[in-house]
């Protein structure tokens, strides 16, 4: 059984294991459903996807995603999840996303 415990503060270990962190969904975690995204984009305060997405990515290119609108980017998200900015840490209802590792100290 794996044990997890939530972090109540942030020390050079907590940002160690966040630099550690594979920045890939793994094949056993599903993707995050557009209610899940629009959610999160609440948390991080932003309006624009592009700011969760990893736009030098090779799909956000070949989806021709540049001129995108809201709606698309989120679609896009939803079915190649390897455009979503990684880890995105949520804390009491706030999320930053975790690159650099050190900006996660801004939820504590």
């Amino acid at each position: 059984m794996v044990r997890v415990e939530e972090p109540t503060q942030v020390d050079d270990e907590l940002v160690a294991a966040f630099e550690s962190l594979i920045p890939q969904l793994s094949s056993s975690s599903p993707p995050p459903t557009r209610a899940e995204l629009e959610a999160l984009m609440v948390a991080l305060g932003i309006d624009d996807p592009r700011e969760m997405m990893r736009t030098g990515e090779d799909a956000y290119g070949q989806l021709a995603l540049a001129d995108a609108d809201r709606d698309e980017l989120l679609d896009a998200i939803v079915e190649h999840p390897i455009l979503l900015q990684r880890p995105i840490v949520v804390r009491d209802g706030r999320a930053v996303i975790g690159r650099p590792p050190e900006a996660v100290r801004d939820l504590f």
